[in-house]
């Protein structure tokens, strides 16, 4: 952990830990807009990117850089953080202003996401009980597997499925909501959601792109070839479901369109789709992420999604990406959630049924120029709209704002008289 933002005067002195391994999470909703945010001069950030697993039991070699660096901050920024220590700190009379992020709707997570394991409390919308099994849904004919059985292991390193706790841990997630100084959700559908739990501080601030780490590269055309790119891993396989059977039909009638799938490797859609045209690239470090993915060379960018409250409140990162390549692509999208922000036939395509997906992506393999034009003015719309540096000014004057009412709450709690004693 870097220390030296304790040293130097400014304004704004801002606590960020971050005990799990760093992915895109930490970078769309930590290290980018808060480094943003120390450039313009409002604000230094210390970044704790402890990991949670120790090299020896009850060893912390930077237990005093860390009681330092929250000792001296005017404020926490934790993320998703649901650990009692928190609330307890949320709870004082007078402390540092906390500010908490949210990018999921966490009441609706799917079953079938890694992350139900441990924040999973409703199945098709029904609380679980203690003592609960959850079922993949079959079809006709076949069996029930189970997924998750209360009291059970998940995992080869012992996980344990604990309906009680997770209640608990998603009711910790939410006692922030009244207790926090200030809520940062990624979407106006979690505003509303955060509203709906008390929050009365709140400001949406989208994922934004950091230009600055997307590569300039010359690519090689490739005239015979159009190539059709879904990026995404174990929690968003599901999308696919719907768009298999028009995709495979799209496939067969196109033979030289190509399928992409940057992310995770499904056996299953290999199956259904044959292996022709059919090509793999497994997720990459994150610092490498953009350089790959703007090699990819992809000429439409996918990006279906299931109907889903959890999905409802995800973010249109996907298409954000693609535009903000050096060579953007055009996007077909599902007509849902955040990806309402396309606007039809300008900055992307968008479809509602499987009949539309396979007439819209048809169009868009059979003409190159309706590829040029979408994809650039997708580009221009997000350079406007999602651009880290533009987008985090607001989002650096409301955490003023914010810390200095913590400031005033603080003062006024220290110079209340203390409670008469009747000795």
């Amino acid at each position: 952990m870097d220390l030296h933002p304790l040293r130097k005067p400014s304004k704004l002195k801002i606590y960020a830990p971050w005990f799990a391994p760093t992915n895109w999470i930490y970078k769309y909703r930590i290290e980018h807009p808060l480094r943003a945010l120390d450039e313009t001069g409002l604000s230094d950030t210390i970044l704790d990117r402890r990991h949670v697993e120790k090299l020896l039991p009850g060893f912390d070699d930077a237990r005093e850089a860390r009681i330092a660096a929250m000792s001296l901050a005017d404020a926490y920024w934790l993320h998703m953080d649901i650990t009692e220590q928190w609330l307890d700190i949320a709870r004082k009379e007078v402390r540092p202003a906390i500010f908490y992020g949210v990018d999921d709707h966490v009441e609706e997570i799917d079953y079938l996401n890694p992350a139900f394991k441990t924040l999973g409390t409703k199945v098709d919308g029904k609380l679980l009980e203690e003592g609960a099994v959850v079922r993949m849904r079959k079809g006709p004919g076949n069996k029930d597997r189970i997924l998750y059985e209360d009291g059970k292991p998940v995992d080869m390193d012992g996980t344990i499925f604990d309906v009680k706790e997770n209640h608990a841990r998603v009711k910790r997630l939410k006692s922030f909501a009244v207790l926090a100084d200030g809520i940062v959700v990624s979407t106006p559908y979690l505003e509303n959601v955060w509203r709906a739990y008390g929050a009365g501080n709140i400001l949406v601030y989208p994922n934004s792109i950091n230009f600055g780490i997307y590569p300039e590269i010359e690519l090689r055309d490739h005239p015979k070839e159009v190539r059709i790119l879904w990026t995404g891993g174990a929690s968003h396989f599901t999308d696919l479901f719907d768009i298999v059977a028009p995709l495979k039909r799209v496939l067969k009638k196109y033979p030289h369109a190509t399928f992409h799938v940057f992310g995770q490797e499904w056996q299953w859609l290999t199956k259904e789709l044959g292996g022709a045209q059919c090509f793999y690239d497994g997720w990459v470090d994150p610092q490498a992420y953009t350089l790959r993915l703007s090699t990819l060379n992809h000429d439409i960018n996918l990006c279906p999604l299931r109907e889903t409250p959890f999905n409802e409140a995800k973010s249109a990162i996907k298409w954000y990406e693609s535009s903000a390549i050096c060579k953007p692509a055009a996007t077909l999208a599902k007509r849902f959630g955040a990806f309402l922000e396309i606007e039809e036939d300008k900055t992307g395509l968008l479809y509602t049924t499987n009949e539309e997906f396979e007439l819209k992506l048809s169009a868009l393999i059979e003409d190159a120029s309706l590829r040029q034009r979408l994809a650039k003015a997708s580009s221009e719309w997000v350079h406007e709209f999602r651009d880290l540096r533009k987008n985090v000014l607001p989002l650096g004057l409301w955490i003023q704002e914010r810390c200095e009412v913590r400031r005033n709450a603080n003062a006024s709690a220290a110079s209340e008289p203390d409670e008469p004693r009747v000795e």
